[in-house]
């Protein structure tokens, strides 16, 4: 539990220092996905970016901009990023929770309302952030089904 807890605490500081220094790591994270998956660049100055944590332990991220490029009349757009909880690890070595964390990746991504498959949405990650996600794509599609 040990390597586990400071893998992740590894992750998120590499990822805060490096390359999500601007803002808060999971809105930044969602901001960077969204314009890594739709081409967009700026995002953050034409976006409306809101946090919600869930019932369920999980922390939604939206992403709300409008599409200028498809004809006369703008297209409300929006972007969702769902991180898991981290709950079980915070404070076990000390029985402490100082605050709610969150997995320093999205587990799951939708864009207007389309889930975003994991075959575009992991490389895009490994792309932003340079991690890799272990789970294959193989794997997860043989447990959903």
């Amino acid at each position: 539990m040990q390597f586990k807890t400071l893998t992740m605490v590894g992750l998120t500081i590499s990822l805060t220092a490096c390359t999500l220094n601007e803002g808060q790591p999971p809105e930044t994270l969602c901001l960077k996905l969204t314009e890594h998956l739709m081409g967009i660049q700026h995002l953050k100055t034409q976006s409306k970016v809101t946090q919600k944590e869930n019932s369920d332990q999980t922390l939604s991220v939206y992403i709300n901009w409008q599409d200028k490029k498809q004809g006369d009349k703008p297209l409300n757009m929006t972007a969702r990023c769902i991180y898991l909880s981290d709950a079980d690890d915070a404070g076990e070595d000390f029985n402490l929770q100082i605050e709610k964390s969150y997995q320093t990746v999205p587990d799951k991504m939708f864009i207007n309302n389309q889930a975003v498959r994991p075959e575009q949405l992991y490389p895009a990650i490994h792309n932003i952030t340079g991690i890799a996600i272990k789970e294959t794509i193989r794997t997860k599609i043989l447990n959903e089904q």
